[in-house]
């Protein structure tokens, strides 16, 4: 391990740990302290990430109906986030400096485009967009 990556190779799994006993142990409905959303609070629509704690407290209890129905991006992007972290920690951890890999140009675009596209979407009062929103 090289000198400043050794702590947020040791930080994030503790950091997402950490984070998945609270949120196991803790109802995000019923928790005070959290903060709610200031976008929708402030105009009632519903940012990309709205039911996203919620949707994480469902998935890790096991309930995938329940977190597909609060926010389905997050659910589809769990095992993908999960695996990418997995991927760097353990390049990390082994000291193996593969090849450096460029995510394609169109990447980030794309990422940006499926995330305003269900922004949008998830805000049409119309079935069967209004699925999208959470509930």
């Amino acid at each position: 391990m090289h000198g400043k990556s050794k702590y947020w190779v040791l930080l994030l799994p503790t950091a997402f740990i950490i984070g998945g006993v609270v949120l196991y142990c803790v109802n995000p409905e019923r928790a005070v302290w959290m903060p709610p959303c200031l976008f929708h609070k402030f105009t009632g629509l519903n940012c990309p990430g709205c039911g996203t704690t919620r949707a994480l407290h469902a998935l890790l209890h096991g309930d995938i109906r329940a977190a597909l129905r609060l926010n389905v991006m997050i659910v589809v992007a769990s095992p993908l986030l999960l695996y990418a972290s997995g991927r760097m920690i353990r390049q990390e951890l082994s000291g193996a400096r593969p090849e450096p890999t460029h995510p394609p140009a169109w990447l980030p675009w794309t990422i940006a485009v499926i995330i305003s596209v269900f922004w949008i979407v998830r805000n049409i009062p119309v079935y069967p967009f209004t699925l999208l929103a959470p509930h």
